[in-house]
C-alpha cells in the first residue's frame, strides 16, 4: 500500500544494539552462575530458604527426581553449601567406646560427588558436638563447631580456602556463628564460652560487621544478650539478632562509631534458641517463640519491632539438641515445620505472610509430614521437607484445601536431615551420605 509505513518485525523491534550485547551476555552468565549456588545458610542473608533463581527444578518435573550421585560422608551434619561447582559439608563423630571424636569439612564435586578435599578441624574426646553450617563468601569458606570434651568446652572456627581447604584454624573459648554475607559486609555473632563444673557457661553475645575483602571490622555491638544464639539475619539494611526473649535490629551500615546500639529492641516469648529470624518480603520479620504451653510463629515489623500477628505451630520438644523448627518464606506465604516427637503428628503449616486481620491467625493450609523433619527449602513453586527415608515435596501455593498431601515423595537412604537446591539439583545430606537428585531429561 503506497504511502503506508509498515511496522518492523518483532525481531527487528527487539534486536539488541551491539554496544549492549556484552552487558546482556554478562548478565545472563551472572544469573546462571547464581542459580548454581546455595552459598550460605538459608540461601541468602534473609534466611528465606528460597532459591528464587532456580529454573530447572519445577512443579512439573519434581515427581521425576532421582539420584545422579551419592557419596558416603560418615557423620554428615550440615546444610550442603553449594558454590564454585563444589558442595561443602561438615561431618562429625562423637567419642565413643575409646574411639576419638572429631570434626572435618569436606568438599565434593557438585557434578560427580567425588571428593575434592577434606580438612580436619579438630579431634579429641568430644562428648557432644554442635557443628555450625559452612558459608562461602569472598575468597573464604567459613566453618566451625563447639563441643564438650572431657569436661571442657571447646570452640573452633576456621576460614578456609574453598579450593584447597587450607587456612587457619582457631581453637579457643570464643564461639562464632556462621557468617552471613550481604553485599560487601559479613556479619557474625560470637560469645565467650568457659567451663564450670563440667558445664558450659556463656558470656555476652557480640555482633561484628566486617568488610568481606579486607576483613576490617566496620562496627560491633557488645553485650546484646548472653549467648548462645543463632546466626544473625540481614535484610533491608538491618541486622537482626535473636537471643533469649529479645529481638534487636542494628543498621547494617553502622552508626558512625566503632560500637553501635540497636535501632530497636523487642521483647517476645522465649525464642527457640536454634532458629534464626527470617525476613519476609513485605517488611516482616518471622521468629519462633514458646510461651511454655505451645509454640508460635510471630511476625514483627522490621521498622520498629512491633508484633503484627502470631500463629500456633505446636511445641518443639527437641530444642537445640534435635530437629529444629524450620521457617521459610516465598512470596505471600510463610511456612513452618515443627517436629513433635510423635509419629504422625509432625506438621508443615503455611500462613499468609501479611496476616489475617487479627492478632492470632490460623494456617492457610497444613500437611502431615514424616518423622524428624528437616528445615524446608523452596524452589520452582515447590517446598521440600526431608524426613526419615524420604524428601516430601508440596505445591508451595497449596492444594485448594486446608489439608494438603505431597505431590511427590522422593526416597532417600536414611534421614534426609539437611537440604539445599542449586544448579538444577536437590542436595540431601544426612546420616552417612550426601546425595544429589535431578529431574529426568525431558
Amino acid at each position: 500500500m503506497a504511502g503506508v509505513s509498515l511496522p518492523r518485525t518483532f525481531a527487528e523491534r527487539v534486536r539488541t544494539p551491539r554496544s549492549v550485547r556484552p552487558l546482556v551476555v554478562a548478565l545472563a552468565a551472572g544469573l546462571l552462575l547464581a542459580s548454581c549456588q546455595w552459598p550460605q545458610v538459608g540461601f541468602g542473608p534473609e534466611h528465606r530458604r528460597h532459591n528464587t533463581i532456580e529454573t530447572d527444578l519445577t512443579i512439573d518435573n519434581v515427581a521425576s527426581l532421582a539420584p545422579v550421585w551419592s557419596t558416603a560422608v560418615p557423620g554428615a551434619r550440615t546444610e550442603p553449601i553449594v558454590a564454585d561447582g563444589r558442595v561443602y559439608v561438615t561431618r562429625a563423630s562423637e567419642a565413643s567406646g575409646g574411639a576419638t571424636g572429631g570434626v572435618w569439612v569436606r568438599a565434593l564435586d557438585a557434578a560427580s560427588g567425588g571428593q575434592v578435599w577434606e580438612r580436619e578441624l579438630a579431634t579429641g574426646p568430644f562428648g557432644v558436638i554442635l557443628s555450625d553450617p559452612n558459608a562461602r563468601f569472598g575468597s573464604s569458606l567459613s566453618a566451625g563447631f563447639r563441643a564438650l570434651a572431657a569436661g571442657n568446652c571447646v570452640a573452633t572456627h576456621a576460614d578456609l580456602d574453598p579450593a584447597t581447604g587450607s587456612g587457619t584454624i582457631l581453637q579457643d573459648d570464643v564461639v562464632t556463628s556462621p557468617a552471613v554475607k550481604s553485599g560487601s559486609v559479613v556479619v557474625r555473632t560470637s560469645f565467650q564460652m568457659t567451663t564450670s563444673g563440667g558445664a558450659c557457661q556463656f558470656g555476652p553475645l557480640v555482633v561484628r560487621a566486617t568488610d568481606v575483602q579486607s576483613g576490617t571490622e566496620l562496627w560491633r555491638a557488645s553485650e546484646v544478650a548472653v549467648g548462645p544464639g543463632p546466626m544473625p539475619t540481614v535484610a533491608n539494611g538491618r541486622v537482626l539478632v535473636t537471643n533469649g526473649s529479645t529481638v534487636e535490629a542494628f543498621a547494617l551500615g553502622g552508626c558512625g562509631a566503632a560500637t553501635c546500639s540497636p535501632l530497636w529492641s523487642a521483647q517476645v516469648d522465649a525464642l527457640d534458641g536454634g532458629v534464626a529470624a527470617v525476613a519476609g518480603e513485605q517488611g516482616q520479620i518471622f521468629v519462633r517463640t514458646d510461651d511454655g504451653e505451645t509454640g508460635h510463629v510471630v511476625a514483627l515489623s522490621a521498622r520498629n519491632g512491633a508484633e503484627l500477628w502470631r500463629g500456633d505451630v505446636g511445641v518443639n520438644p527437641f530444642s537445640l539438641l534435635g530437629p529444629e523448627v524450620g521457617i521459610a518464606v516465598a512470596g505471600e506465604l510463610v511456612y513452618v515445620t515443627t517436629p513433635s516427637g510423635v509419629a504422625g503428628s509432625n506438621r508443615l503449616r503455611a500462613f499468609a505472610a501479611e496476616g489475617c486481620g487479627a492478632s492470632t491467625c490460623s494456617p492457610v493450609w497444613t500437611a502431615t509430614i514424616g518423622n524428624t523433619p528437616s528445615l524446608p527449602v523452596i524452589a520452582g513453586g515447590v517446598i521440600y521437607v526431608g524426613t526419615v527415608g524420604s524428601v516430601q515435596a508440596y505445591d508451595a501455593s497449596g492444594c485448594g484445601s486446608t489439608t494438603c498431601s505431597p505431590i511427590a515423595t522422593i526416597p532417600t537412604s536414611g534421614f534426609a536431615g539437611n537440604l539445599s537446591i542449586a544448579g538444577g539439583k536437590l542436595f540431601v545430606a544426612g546420616g552417612d551420605t550426601v546425595t544429589a537428585f535431578a529431574p529426568a531429561e525431558p
